[in-house]
């Protein structure tokens, strides 16, 4: 559900020397490596996790909690629960309360199972609204994500990165301005312990497959008109749709979906939609207790 996040403190901090006694924690200056000069910074480099001790005596730490809840792992599945108790285990770590720490962004997203090679949905992605999809591996059917000003999204093979035997799916929305979100609530770690506020924050990630745009497989031409034959020949260039007008893409995009619809074998959108919400859904009303005892920064 929730995985990499970036905060920082809303508080100011003992000095570092008593900061470290307290929290055990063993931060090292930096160096200007131009002029050798200590920098007003000191790190501690975890192992899923990095904490920053600043000039201005404020903790920023970024890292993921769900690897450090599974040891480095993160294709299982990672309920709200759990969500809770690792954030209440990492600030008891750093000695601040989560109401304390003021996130700057944070990643949302849930596996889903495929009865098929999700290297299917991969390889058919055109675009994300305008934006063409990078590839973020040197297997372009490994993931691919967009990358826009406020948010990224990211699309992979959660199997093949861990070698599952099961189709695994990862879909993700990195949330890079907290103002992308601004209508949750979710302001401080201690925000992504409230169920309802995760319930918030799910409609943006559902909100976000809306605007995936996938080419046609197995499709049926003998159930449209020509001129959708036409407009569905020219949608699977991204170069279409680079150069539309935002009030004519928005336009085209519903003329396409609407002939996809009638022909299309697998409807990509649908199904990631579907999926993405019943198993958020079941992350969020899973009630049973966190399983995290191993949280390590």
């Amino acid at each position: 559900m929730i995985d990499f996040i970036k905060a920082i403190s809303s508080i100011e901090l003992p000095d570092v020397d008593e900061y470290s006694r307290i929290t055990g924690l063993n931060f090292k200056s930096t160096f200007d490596r131009t002029s050798g000069e200590i920098n007003s910074k000191h790190i501690h480099h975890g192992r899923e996790f990095e904490a920053y001790y600043l000039h201005s005596k404020r903790l920023l730490i970024k890292g993921s909690i769900h690897k450090s809840s599974r040891q480095g792992s993160n294709y299982d599945d990672f309920t709200a629960n759990e969500v809770s108790e690792s954030l209440t285990s990492l600030c008891n770590i750093l000695g601040i309360n989560p109401k304390q720490m003021k996130l700057q962004n944070l990643e949302v997203g849930v596996n889903i199972r495929t009865d098929f090679d999700p290297e299917k949905i991969l390889m058919n992605l055109i675009c994300y609204k305008r934006k063409p999809f990078e590839i973020f591996s040197n297997d372009p059917f490994f993931g691919k994500k967009a990358i826009l000003n406020q948010y990224e999204i990211k699309i992979y093979d959660k199997g093949k990165q861990f070698n599952l035997e099961n189709n695994t799916l990862r879909y993700e929305l990195k949330v890079r301005k907290m103002r992308q979100i601004s209508n949750t609530g979710i302001v401080y770690l201690s925000d992504l312990q409230e169920k309802s506020k995760l319930k918030l924050l799910k409609s943006h990630l559902i909100k976000s497959i809306d605007h995936l745009i996938f080419s046609c497989d197995n499709i049926d031409s003998s159930r449209i008109s020509d001129k959708q034959k036409s407009l569905i020949l020219k949608a699977q260039n991204y170069k279409y749709w680079k150069n539309l007008e935002s009030s004519v893409y928005k336009r085209e995009k519903k003329k396409y979906e609407e002939a996809i619809n009638k022909t299309q074998g697998i409807n990509f959108k649908r199904f990631i939609k579907k999926e993405v919400s019943n198993k958020f859904d079941s992350l969020l009303l899973d009630e049973s207790p966190g399983t995290c005892p191993n949280f390590t920064l």
